[in-house]
């Protein structure tokens, strides 16, 4: 395996992110639920200012200077019992480029993370595929994986 450098998102990569999410799209377009256009997400992604979001950061993988892992998290404090937790909202991986730790990598990235800022804990919603299913089984990180209900509601 090549060497995968994994560091959080900054502005300066933003045009490498929109990049990786159009080749995501290319390779796997029955995944994706809607179409993509770059210069809007390009757009989206620039008026957020990234540099100074304290409660959502973007971590990624990179081999040979591109894009070929993302995870996204949100990072929450308790005003009941004041814990920081996180939150993993997105992990995706280039399609050629799964099974080869990237997954892993970044999850242990964001965790150690977590720990240096005192988080307690961190959570995500698994992917119903077969292949996450088995990613997030395999792991050796006592995720504990249960069945809870989820209760939603359009606006």
């Amino acid at each position: 395996m090549k060497e995968i450098t994994v560091r959080i998102l900054t502005a300066a990569d933003i045009d490498m992110l929109c990049d990786f999410e159009e080749n995501a799209r290319i390779t796997e377009p029955d995944i994706w639920m809607e179409d993509f256009n770059k210069e809007d997400f390009r757009s989206k992604l620039l008026s957020l200012d990234i540099d100074t979001m304290m409660n959502n950061k973007i971590f990624i993988a990179l081999e040979n200077n591109k894009i070929v892992g993302r995870c996204d998290l949100m990072l929450m404090t308790s005003l009941m019992d004041f814990y920081k937790s996180g939150y993993i909202d997105w992990i995706y991986i280039l399609k050629n480029k799964r099974g080869s730790g990237i997954a892993h990598s970044l999850i242990y990235y964001i965790e150690n993370y977590l720990k240096s800022e005192d988080y307690k804990y961190y959570y995500l919603f698994t992917a119903s595929n077969d292949q996450a299913q088995k990613f997030y089984h395999s792991q050796n990180r006592s995720f504990n994986i249960s069945i809870k209900e989820i209760a939603e509601k359009d606006l």
